[in-house]
């Protein structure tokens, strides 16, 4: 990025610093830097990697920082972006984090149980049932 400038694998790369710094403790350059890097993904014209920094952002740094309840609309876009962009494997991780962030928040079962289902559907349609 210092010699050839900033690209999505930019933000990529942010993101994983900031997961690194989020799993040994430093939890507020974690989430300075997971800002950074999704700053730099909304700046990007394509949205190819956005489902794969957001799986590293909000499955550790932000749901240490954030209120669960504020993650769980940009998880659900990230998983949308991700069956756009053909990155189903990312997809299906923030389709499953969505589901967990939202059984956390205390989501009724009954809606967590129809999100189960009308993702895991997406899920097979895809191929990734495991």
């Amino acid at each position: 990025s210092i010699s050839h400038g900033v690209c999505e694998s930019t933000a990529f790369g942010f993101a994983a610093y900031s997961a690194l710094l989020s799993r040994i403790g430093d939890v507020h350059n974690a989430y300075k830097y997971g800002n950074f890097a999704l700053d730099i993904m909304r700046r990007m014209p394509t949205r190819e990697k956005y489902c794969r920094v957001s799986f590293f952002l909000f499955s550790g740094v932000f749901l240490r920082s954030n209120r669960m309840h504020s993650c769980l609309d940009t998880v659900l876009e990230a998983h949308r972006e991700g069956l756009k962009a053909g990155d189903v494997s990312y997809a299906t991780l923030c389709a499953v984090l969505y589901c967990f962030i939202a059984f956390r928040c205390k989501k009724k079962l009954a809606l967590v149980k129809q999100d189960l289902i009308d993702l895991g559907k997406e899920a097979k349609v895809y191929r990734q049932e495991s």
